[in-house]
């Protein structure tokens, strides 16, 4: 689709280089690509809600960069692999499923914390903590693991469909006083 249009557009070519490096086709391309896949009632609502999607994760401290997904929110570039489970001011908690032998789109994420349901074997491009590279990984079920910030490529290399739950946090999220609450966490 964006192809089409930026071959009607009369633009400039740092103009398309601008649009390209803020990762305007993919958004584009992903945004109409679910419209006519799921082909809603109220377009206009769809994509509006789409859009208030997006900006949910403007306080987020992606791992940023230059590479394939960076500064691409998980859930607005892949809505059939992660969902919003619930969301806060200070953070939001995503489902990742991921089916035996499918992959997702490059997107990125702040640091955030998992908790595999459904264990597997994953392809990361770039593996986290990296800027380039591949690497595959057993997620067995029950592992907890907390990722530094990054963009990657996720591919379920296995034979089993891989469920996870993360936390993101904004960074905007208030400490919590509970006076007689003792952290499994503080040795």
């Amino acid at each position: 689709f964006f192809s089409a249009l930026h071959l009607s557009m009369d633009s400039r070519k740092e103009d398309v280089a601008y649009l390209v490096k803020q990762s305007i086709p993919q958004i584009v391309n992903m945004l109409i690509g679910d419209l006519l896949a799921k082909k809603p009632g109220n377009p206009v609502r769809f994509l509006q809600e789409a859009l208030e999607r997006m900006a949910m994760t403007e306080n987020m401290k992606f791992g940023g960069g230059s590479g394939p997904g960076a500064n691409l929110d998980c859930c607005t570039t892949n809505p059939n692999n992660y969902k919003v489970i619930a969301k806060t001011a200070g953070g939001r908690l995503v489902e990742m499923t991921l089916p035996a032998g499918q992959g997702d789109v490059a997107h990125d994420h702040p640091t955030h914390y998992l908790y595999v349901v459904n264990g597997g074997r994953l392809k990361l491009s770039p593996p986290p903590g990296h800027t380039e590279g591949s690497a595959e990984v057993d997620m067995p079920a029950g592992a907890a693991l907390v990722i530094p910030a990054g963009p990657h490529q996720v591919t379920n290399v296995g034979t089993t469909d891989v469920k996870i739950l993360f936390v993101e946090p904004t960074g905007s999220a208030e400490t919590c006083e509970l006076p007689d609450f003792v952290s499994p966490f503080t040795v």
